[in-house]
């Protein structure tokens, strides 16, 4: 008898670095008989052969988990990529389904692990694949559910919205996982790429296990996978870095922000260090760069981006920022007194400078007395006032406050008026009536 699972050594030769070799694991099963892989302890997941040879993770029920690992088929070696193709059935099930399926491979997983649809949740290094069919509320789900999310050690990366008909349709769909040696992934379903080269940032070569869990709840779907291969590169000798798409040129306003990023080949993991005009910006190591807020004096600024991994650095090449100066001046949107009426609550238009808790820029007539500024946020201030008598008008006056900008700020209108209301509470009564029939 054929058996449906095989290993299968290869050699690969890369040519980026002389006598760089990296040996490969091949493993493939269709699931005809239990070999190959350790399905949970409880035993959910099982073999049948409808509506195809496949392993089904959960039955269309509710309150279930299921899940196989698949069999260690690189001897404990760090594994640097791996391409996955397999079927993935989802539905049917109950209207709305739940709660959804996770590919996943990393050092956290063991025989018999059954995780959730949003993976193993460790942070131990594990790359997640999910299909999550239902918004349990959880901190992994950061886009609108159904979706399909690329999550590493438990954090969302990316995530592609579904409806509910596009990603459970109840038959077995084309699904390929690609990570590539610089920590690049890529997800197609049902023939469409969903997921191109989507960088992970913190990705090294780890040895690891692979591991499809499922799960249900209150709601449930059927979820099944079949037709399984699974092809993967064992770390070699770290290919340099390089960099395969420089930083771009960008426009700001200035008090607005700008956005810089680089794209790396070579072998992961990377560090990223950020420069402007070639000092190194502090805490700016991400594969994206946000400078927020912009300032004026950073225009015409040269950015650029050193990428290092095991083998060496290598530089980007240099952008430039263009700010815009800003030359508007704050208003007030508005101002509201809060509900004892011994607070002013300001709206400014922009960040303001602390020339808004300067107490004396302002003044309320009707011999309402202030008695300190305190900042709520960038455009928000709260004034300290004496106690508003109740349903009258007052006309709030500033000066001096300005915004934030530079070389000079933009200064409020002299003598800017802000009419508000004060609040007038009135006792009264409410009238609840209840009418109840005398019918059977």
């Amino acid at each position: 008898m054929k058996l449906p699972i095989k290993i299968v050594p290869l050699a690969l030769a890369v040519g980026l670095l002389s006598c760089r070799t990296a040996s490969a694991g091949t493993y493939t099963n269709d699931f005809s008989q239990w070999s190959g892989f350790t399905p949970d302890a409880l035993g959910v997941a099982f073999l049948t052969n409808q509506p195809v040879n496949c392993m089904v993770l959960t039955p269309a029920a509710a309150s279930l988990g299921g899940s196989i690992t698949l069999d260690n088929f690189d001897s404990g070696q760090a594994i640097e990529s791996f391409t996955a193709v397999f079927k993935l059935q989802l539905g049917p099930g109950s209207t709305p389904p739940a709660d959804g399926v996770s590919f996943n491979f990393g050092p956290g997983i063991f025989p018999g692990l059954v995780s959730s649809e949003e993976g193993i949740n460790t942070g131990a290094g594990a790359i997640t694949i999910a299909w999550d069919t239902y918004d349990n509320g959880l901190a992994a789900e950061q886009v609108p559910t159904p979706s399909l999310d690329i999550i590493f050690g438990g954090k969302v990366i990316v995530g592609h919205p579904f409806t509910d008909a596009d990603m459970v349709t109840s038959q077995p769909e084309d699904v390929k996982v690609q990570l590539n040696r610089a920590g690049k992934v890529s997800v197609w379903y049902k023939g469409q790429l969903i997921h191109d080269n989507v960088f992970v940032p913190g990705w090294a070569p780890t040895y690891g296990l692979f591991n499809f869990s499922g799960r249900t709840g209150g709601s449930f779907e059927f979820q099944a996978v079949s037709s399984l291969g699974v092809d993967t590169v064992l770390q070699g000798a770290a290919v340099l870095p390089t960099v395969t798409a420089n930083p771009q040129n960008a426009n700001a306003n200035e008090g607005g922000s700008a956005t810089f990023t680089v794209g790396v080949d070579g072998t992961a993991p990377f560090t990223f260090q950020w420069y402007k005009n070639n000092v190194a910006i502090q805490d700016a190591t991400n594969v994206t760069l946000v400078i927020n807020p912009v300032h004026f004096t950073d225009n015409n600024a040269t950015i650029k981006c050193a990428v290092t991994n095991p083998a060496g650095t290598v530089n980007s090449g240099p952008a430039t920022l263009t700010v815009v100066r800003d030359t508007t001046p704050p208003t007030v949107v508005k101002a509201v007194p809060n509900s004892t009426g011994t607070q002013l609550i300001i709206t400014y238009s922009e960040p303001v400078s602390d020339t808004a808790l300067v107490t004396a820029n302002y003044s309320i007539n009707q011999g309402i007395t202030i008695s300190g500024v305190t900042r709520q946020d960038a455009s928000h201030v709260v004034l300290n006032i004496s106690t508003l008598p109740g349903g009258q008008s007052f006309i709030l006056t500033i000066n001096n406050v300005q915004d934030m900008a530079s070389s000079p700020p933009n200064t409020i209108a002299a003598n800017t008026h802000v009419p508000f209301n004060s609040f007038l509470f009135q006792l009264g009564a409410v009238i609840h009536k209840v009418y109840r029939s005398n019918s059977g």
